[in-house]
């Protein structure tokens, strides 16, 4: 051994050398020969590494594959040191780049078709497809998304309401809520335009697309309709009212009362408001009870019989056949009471004020009527119609003028003057008209007898201090056609041609014809020398009721419509207007024969329907005027 000595040291070269081997970790694994490592040269082994079948002592604790537990794998290589490589191996071969089968081959039979997952909703493409083990990026494993540029557009999406299949199953917005119909602008309960169907319609459409005017309320196909010149209930005409719709209406109780048969306008309590009074005859002479009503201005809206007032009631006397009103009196007719009576009546308490009567047959009061003085003494007169008093022969009929005012006696012993008919059954005084036509101070009279033989006739005899004693002496006349029925309604109205004198009017309703004629026209006349006429077709009976005002003439028909009858109002007649050309109608309720009665004031429409009702009870029907 050699020694040395190093700075007064004596160092010994081969310890050291063996001191530095001890202490070097040669394999860098971070052990040396002083910390256990038992082979400094092979940086597997050393204390702690884990054990391996290889014939070693891995982890330098002096045992060889102790503990061997690991589980055979496909690597030629005995993983569990029994002695044998690979033995065993029964794994499913899955994409993971090793032969996990040990059959030699890696990831066989594993390739696949993938997806394309265009907007990463986790659905692909099934028309951009990639084949392979392993899933590519931005791929899926699905290929039923129909719409790949939407991500919110995959099976198993919530449907919304947009008009696409959100979730694929081949339909649109279905099992959303839908709604259908017309949308309704004004909110009157009817729509307009196109009906639309679907979840995107709102909820406050409606179910109805007939509103001709969505953007008023007041317009729709349950509307009201009024006489104002439009269209509200969408019947595509204009001012087409109906009695059940558009009407208020008075209805009576009687049985085969015939209510409405007449009407008139009068202020009874003189408040300066129309009252409405109407007769309920009856339908059968000398069965029937009968009665006459009047309804005071503030409960005409009602449409409550229960708050009308009974003028009179009778029974068989046919009371309220006639009725007209002079100032406060208004006066009632009962054709059938014995030989005919007219009781006046005061307007304000409706108390009896005097009762002309007649003794022996003759209808005296099927028809009265009031407007002025037409002989001249300063006082007001009525006119009587008593279409059965005979002259020389049966039923002639006779016209009776007296003062309005007169106190109760015989009708004839009050009489100032008398007019007569010419023919036997002529049944002259059974229509009656009053006024002045001309502007002379005069009453003037026109006379109807639509029953009279060759079709009916009508006759005007001007007022004065000397009157007309028989129909022969009448200053004009017209006669219709062989069934016309002339004089079925007489009516003395207002200056519409400008003249400055009244028109009268004459109806033939058997030929559905209405015509006026100046007060200048003298003799027999026909229908060529009429001012202005109303035509119909014949079956209808228009013109079996007039009313004539300073803005129109009211021309009933009774027949019209299957006889349900109709009002027709024409605000400017002219020669030859046809009565399918009204400016205003109002139809009645199924078989009333609305029109057999007409009136006109300033506010109102008063229309007689006196076969309403399941027994003819009657019923009068009111119209508002605007």
């Amino acid at each position: 051994m050699l020694l040395a000595l190093f700075g007064g040291c004596l160092i010994n070269t081969e310890l050291y050398l063996e001191r530095m081997a001890a202490v070097t970790d040669d394999d860098g694994d971070g052990y040396n020969d002083d910390e256990g490592d038992c082979a400094d040269a092979d940086p597997s082994r050393h204390p702690g590494a884990a054990e391996s079948c290889d014939d070693e002592d891995n982890d330098c604790d002096g045992y060889i594959d102790e503990d061997i537990t690991a589980v055979e794998v496909c690597d030629d290589l005995d993983n569990d040191c029994d002695g044998e490589t690979d033995e065993g191996i029964t794994d499913v071969e899955v994409c993971d780049e090793l032969d996990n089968d040990c059959d030699g081959e890696v990831d066989e039979e594993l390739d696949q078709t993938w997806y394309l997952d265009g907007d990463g909703d986790g659905f692909g493409n099934a028309d951009r497809t990639s084949v392979a083990c392993a899933q590519p990026d931005g791929h899926v494993a699905t290929g039923d998304d129909c719409d790949d540029t939407d991500e919110t557009v995959f099976p198993g999406a919530i449907d919304s309401c947009n008009d696409l299949d959100d979730h694929c199953d081949g339909e649109t917005d279905e099992e959303l809520e839908t709604n259908a119909g017309y949308t309704d602008a004004d909110t009157d309960g009817y729509g307009a335009g196109d009906y639309a169907e679907g979840c995107e319609v709102p909820a406050t459409v409606v179910a109805t697309g007939d509103d001709c005017d969505d953007a008023d309320p007041a317009v729709n196909p349950g509307a009201g309709e009024a006489i104002d010149g439009r269209d509200e209930d969408c019947s595509g005409a204009v001012d087409d009212l109906s009695a059940e719709d558009d009407a208020i209406t008075f209805v009576t109780s009687e049985p085969y009362g015939w209510a409405g048969s007449s009407i008139l306008w009068a202020d009874l309590d003189e408040d300066g408001a129309d009252d409405l009074v109407f007769g309920a005859p009856g339908r059968e002479s000398g069965t029937d009870n009968c009665a006459v009503y009047a309804v005071y201005a503030a409960d005409l809206a009602s449409g409550d019989m229960a708050r009308a007032s009974t003028v009179l009631a009778g029974s068989g006397t046919r009371c309220g056949a006639s009725i007209a009103n002079d100032d406060t009196l208004l006066l009632v007719g009962a054709p059938e009471n014995d030989g005919g009576s007219t009781t006046s009546f005061d307007g304000n308490s409706l108390s009896t004020v005097a009762t002309w009567s007649h003794a022996t047959a003759g209808d005296a009061g099927s028809a009265l009527a009031t407007g002025g003085d037409i002989d001249g003494d300063g006082l007001n007169d009525v006119a009587v119609g008593a279409p059965s008093i005979s002259n020389s022969e049966p039923r002639d009929g006779t016209v009776v003028i007296l003062p309005a005012n007169a106190s109760s006696g015989e009708l004839l012993d009050l009489a100032t003057a008398t007019i007569v008919g010419t023919t036997a059954r002529q049944q002259f005084g059974d229509r009656l008209a009053l006024g002045d036509l001309d502007g002379d101070g005069y009453a003037d009279l026109a006379v109807g007898a639509p029953s009279a033989e060759g079709g009916g006739w009508a006759w005007l005899f001007l007022g004065g201090t000397s009157l007309a004693a028989s129909a022969a002496d009448a200053h004009a006349s017209y006669s219709g056609g062989e069934y016309a029925t002339a004089g079925s309604a007489v009516a003395v109205a207002t200056d519409w041609d400008g003249d400055g004198t009244r028109e009268w009017w004459v109806g033939a309703s058997g030929e559905s014809d209405a015509f006026a004629f100046g007060p200048s026209a003298r003799g027999a006349l026909s229908a060529a020398d009429a001012l202005i006429s109303v035509t119909g077709e014949t079956g209808i009976l228009a013109a079996e009721a007039l009313a004539g005002s300073t803005s129109g003439l009211l021309v009933g028909a009774p027949a019209a419509m299957g006889r349900d009858g109709v009002a027709a109002w024409f605000a400017a007649p002219a020669p030859g207007t046809a009565f399918d050309d009204a400016t205003a109608t109002l139809a009645g309720e199924a078989g009333a024969e609305a029109g057999s009665g007409v009136a006109l004031s300033s506010g109102w429409w008063a229309v007689g329907a006196p076969e309403a009702g399941a027994t003819d009870e009657g019923a009068v029907y009111l119209v508002a005027l605007p």
